[in-house]
């Protein structure tokens, strides 16, 4: 299948060029708190994004807002007992669960984040 954002566009190295700049720009210890993203990372990201953001699931639209941190750095994070992949099959599928007003956080793993991003 042909991606719309795939690793190598423009969109994506603009990307990836501003979140570099922004980890060389901070201050510990924020920087040493980034999650860095690899271009096929920040591909996945905003390819499931934007596919997800076109479905619904028992009438509710789904909204998506990309937010990338360690679970470590988020305070009352709640964790899977195993990932689930980060597909806009399973994203969609997870929205009804989310109470209207409130978000679903997904984390990779603890390395730079790859096509394998698990919620």
């Amino acid at each position: 299948m042909t991606r719309l954002f795939p690793p190598e566009a423009d969109c994506v190295a603009q990307i990836h060029a501003q979140l570099e700049r922004l980890v060389e720009i901070m201050s510990p210890p924020f920087s040493e708190r980034v999650v860095r993203l690899t271009r096929e990372g920040i591909s996945t990201l905003v390819e499931t994004a934007f596919w997800v953001g076109l479905q619904s699931n028992e009438g509710r639209t789904t909204r998506v807002r990309l937010a990338v941190a360690s679970p470590d750095h988020v305070p009352g994070a709640i964790r899977f007992a195993s990932p689930i992949p980060y597909k806009s099959s399973e994203v969609v599928g997870l929205g009804p669960a989310v109470p209207e007003g409130r978000y679903l956080a997904g984390c990779g793993k603890s390395r730079p984040i790859g096509p394998d991003i698990g919620l």
